[in-house]
């Protein structure tokens, strides 16, 4: 189970242990995004400081529903215990978790300022 908790704006918050390029395990918040329909979404300063190799770039329908651009990189995180090569977008947002990861789980947010948020396996 991954557990988190919902920030001053509301949003769903949850740790993310990503492997850096040393071979260390990182945490960073992310923001679980229903929206978002790719896996994780980080800042290029992020993917930067954390040696994630690029693999080229991918077209993406942003949610004005126009298009971008993206860099796409493979990234190794750890997911509810379980090891997981994914691909991630880069852009100049919050980390964003997407439902991509979440396929197969079952998210439960209490929607108010310190609320829990839980990301279980289904069954």
């Amino acid at each position: 189970m991954i557990s988190g908790s919902v920030n001053a704006n509301l949003e769903a918050i949850i740790p993310l242990m990503i492997l850096d390029s040393q071979g260390r395990w990182v945490s960073l918040d992310a923001v679980v995004d229903t929206g978002f329909t790719a896996n994780l979404l980080l800042p290029p300063a992020d993917i930067q400081a954390l040696g994630i190799p690029f693999v080229g770039q991918q077209q993406a329908v942003l949610a004005d529903g126009s298009t971008g651009l993206f860099d796409v990189h493979a990234a190794t995180i750890n997911w509810d215990g379980q090891v997981r090569n994914v691909l991630l977008l880069a852009s100049h947002s919050s980390p964003l978790v997407g439902t991509r990861l979440l396929q197969g789980h079952k998210l439960q947010v209490e929607v108010k300022v310190g609320g829990a948020v839980t990301i279980e396996a289904l069954p």
